[in-house]
């Protein structure tokens, strides 16, 4: 898959990831923020910023915040949500700031989605002032999502999306999460492992939340109408025999850039 045609899902869906996504993935956001030390003062940049939902969190907290992504679908859901907050599109492999601009550098859920990840770091130790903290969430082991039934049922119609861009397995684990941060040229590595619990109300509602992911949305859309409708009616079937509950697990990586840098 090209990069441009991964925007394209997500430009696509942008609507519906703020709507049936956000509300479950707010708890990492905000995490993300704290961790980050977001506060008055405080010059911080969201990279990837989606929907804006972690750029949202570090402003509530007091800090000066810019925020950037390539989809315009996605910053279009943001600017309705954030107010007045600085969003701008923009490639994270060629940021449009002046080095050392920022005390810290934020990243949700992103980091598995850079076609060159290292051109991408070695951007955000650019930005970063001396000493300055790059705070960064990624999916991590024990997360528990009756949704799976969805995506299996989905690759049984031959439905598949290929997404070579995706790197979620260096960051699922702490120690090559962290090796790649440390190749890179980041300082005071660390991870922090926890997880977020909730629940959805009905099938209805679980079946939303998996088909709010612009991958997965992608991969139905590919199919016919007769074929959506016989989906639609299995993926109930078999979350109606489902625990509803869930949980997500999230690695957040924490690193800094020398201050003699």
């Amino acid at each position: 898959m090209s990069p441009q045609l991964l925007q394209q899902f997500y430009d696509s869906f942008a609507t519906g990831y703020a709507k049936r996504l956000d509300p479950t993935l707010d708890g990492a956001a905000e995490r993300l923020a704290e961790l980050a030390g977001a506060r008055p003062g405080m010059r911080l940049l969201d990279l990837a910023t989606g929907t804006g939902t972690a750029a949202r969190a570090a402003a509530r907290l007091g800090a000066s915040v810019a925020a950037v992504d390539r989809s315009p679908g996605m910053l279009a859901v943001a600017r309705g949500l954030s107010g007045a907050l600085d969003l701008r599109r923009a490639d994270a492999h060629a940021l449009p700031f002046e080095d050392g601009n920022f005390d810290v550098v934020t990243c949700g859920l992103s980091l598995s989605h850079f076609a060159d990840r290292d051109r991408v770091l070695r951007e955000i130790l650019r930005v970063l002032r001396p000493g300055g903290r790059f705070v960064a969430s990624a999916w991590g082991e024990g997360s528990h999502l009756p949704t799976g039934v969805v995506d299996e049922l989905l690759d049984r119609y031959d439905a598949a999306v290929r997404s070579e861009l995706l790197d979620e397995e260096t960051w699922l684990h702490p120690e090559q999460g962290s090796s790649a941060l440390r190749r890179a040229g980041f300082a005071d590595v660390s991870v922090k492992s926890e997880s977020f619990d909730g629940s959805f109300v009905d099938g209805e509602e679980a079946l939303a939340w998996a088909l709010g992911w612009p991958l997965t949305a992608s991969k139905l859309a590919g199919l016919d109408s007769a074929q959506r409708e016989r989906f639609r009616r299995e993926s109930l079937q078999a979350l109606a025999g489902s625990r509803l509950s869930w949980r997500m697990a999230f690695n957040f990586y924490l690193a800094s850039k020398s201050s003699s840098a």
